[in-house]
């Protein structure tokens, strides 16, 4: 399965870490896991990553920085807690975030549900300049785990590299605890928006078949959105060679219907729109990797985003052109072909 999501009702330490094991990291008040993230004009592969803490020993240069923020600075380490102060600092910080974007902290965490709070248990790192709040992440404790969730901190004070500091207190704090992982969540491979996640030290990575593994380049091997990538350029210049007016669009809203359990809901990253057809408007053409197979079909309109929707959205998605941020449906297939040959012959 492309996307996974666990809608866990009660708090169990030990179920927490398995989640974590197997890929799953949290989103609000689900456990979700996914193949694919398209962020922005860009389909990517996610690699899970953790961090092995029994063995794991600071650098000279992470020290460095933990002792530059703790010398001239109050931190507070504590359960969560709501506090205004935070959703501050989050209005300022989240601008530099791209695509669907959670309006404050509390929505962050639970996304309205009202039983988050006692699913999880969430921690807070706060940083301060006197009485004033400069930085804080959240990060959750399951039995012997520990994940990463969200760093933010004041542009004002990046000298001190406060989302470094976050980082590898939170994995100092684990190891205090004698938790045997700290789970970062991802990085991308073919972007870089992830990376600094890799200044933790040496990850290790999931191959959803083989299990975790240390290896020299995360981001060497074949991966399935390269093999996207590749189908969809050869459909492009398919489509250019018969003269064919087309658009290619990336479609962020491909999860929902994993997610959502609707099964007519478009479920795939990315597809090309063909205008005025000879078969009666515009057919849209997509490649299912599931079956090595292009599509020809029909969608319609389920939903404007983000009318029904406790998210906001990014400016520069909003501006994009090549975007589609509405949530659709295949209602029908007109044909299927692992050939494009044959495909256009219809």
């Amino acid at each position: 399965m492309l996307v996974e999501a666990k809608y866990p009702t009660r708090f169990d330490a030990r179920k927490y870490d398995e989640y974590l094991e197997k890929g799953f990291f949290r989103g609000a008040s689900i456990m979700y896991k996914t193949q694919l993230l398209c962020i922005g004009s860009k389909v990517s592969s996610v690699i899970n990553i953790r961090l092995p803490i029994n063995s794991f020993e600071a650098s000279k240069s992470k020290k460095k920085i933990i002792k530059k923020v703790e010398n001239n600075f109050r931190v507070k380490v504590q359960p969560y807690y709501t506090n205004k102060e935070h959703d501050r600092l989050y209005q300022k910080f989240k601008r530099k975030f791209k695509g669907f974007l959670y309006p404050d902290v509390e929505s962050f965490l639970s996304l309205g549900s009202p039983f988050a709070f006692a699913i999880f248990n969430t921690h807070l790192l706060e940083i301060y300049d006197g009485q004033k709040l400069i930085g804080f992440s959240l990060f959750d404790f399951g039995n012997k785990a520990c994940a990463g969730l969200l760093a933010v901190y004041d542009l004002n004070y990046k000298s001190f590299s406060l989302g470094n500091y976050t980082l590898f207190k939170e994995i100092e704090i684990a190891k205090n605890e004698g938790f045997d992982y700290y789970y970062p969540g991802y990085v991308l491979n073919n972007a870089t928006d992830f990376d600094y996640k890799l200044r933790i030290g040496s990850v290790e990575s999931l191959d959803w078949k083989k299990g975790w593994s240390l290896k020299q380049n995360l981001k060497e091997g074949e991966f399935l959105s390269d093999l996207i990538r590749i189908k969809i350029e050869k459909a492009c210049l398919k489509l250019d060679s018969l003269n064919l007016t087309f658009k290619q669009y990336y479609y962020p809203n491909f999860s929902l219907g994993y997610l959502m359990e609707v099964s007519k809901i478009f479920t795939f990253p990315v597809y090309i729109q063909i205008f005025n057809t000879n078969l009666g408007g515009d057919i849209y053409l997509f490649y299912d990797h599931f079956k090595d197979e292009y599509v020809l079909g029909r969608f319609n309109l389920v939903s404007f985003f983000p009318k029904s929707e406790k998210l906001e959205i990014s400016e520069d998605y909003v501006n994009a052109a090549d975007l589609d941020l509405d949530i659709k449906e295949c209602n029908e297939e007109l044909l299927r072909a692992k050939n494009l040959d044959n495909l256009f012959q219809y």
